[in-house]
């Protein structure tokens, strides 16, 4: 009799696994706990999106400043293939400041100045005007603006 409540007492510790039940409560736990974080991760990811640009805009603003300040010209140079920009002092030869990467999800897709750079003059205006074009995860574009005579800087969220 003793052996018989022993053996019985072993099956019930050894028995291993769970219930369908069990494993259907766990799945919904897990399930409204990501239902509650995505949307978090998503404004996160659009928060750092809008840094980078303001980042960007920020940098392009220095660059206009610095050379009416210092009377030299600064060169933003743009590189589609890398994803960044380069920003460089002129003086007898070009003296890197900064190199930026679009980590966020951006993508630095379009743009039109000649030798993928813009060049601020000693007065402060841009040798040229144009835009730059970035894309996020979301195709949704932004265009970043320099006007020609004023280097004025607009960025503009464009519709799909």
């Amino acid at each position: 009799m003793f052996f018989v409540e022993i053996d019985t007492i072993k099956r019930k510790f050894l028995k291993k696994g769970f219930t369908f039940i069990e494993l259907i409560i766990v799945i919904a736990i897990f399930s409204l706990i990501l239902f509650i974080a995505l949307p978090k991760w998503e404004t996160a990811l659009r928060i750092r999106e809008r840094a980078e640009i303001n980042t960007f805009k920020r940098d392009l603003i220095y660059c206009r400043n610095k050379s009416i300040t210092e009377g030299k010209m600064y060169i933003v140079r743009l590189d589609t293939k890398e994803n960044c920009y380069s920003l460089y002092k002129e003086e007898m030869k070009k003296e890197l400041i900064k190199r930026v990467y679009f980590e966020s999800g951006l993508l630095l897709y379009r743009q039109n100045f000649h030798d993928n750079q813009i060049i601020f003059n000693p007065t402060g205006s841009p040798s040229q005007g144009g835009t730059i074009g970035l894309k996020n995860r979301r195709e949704e574009i932004f265009e970043i603006t320099i006007q020609p005579v004023t280097g004025k800087i607009n960025i503009e969220r464009k519709e799909r």
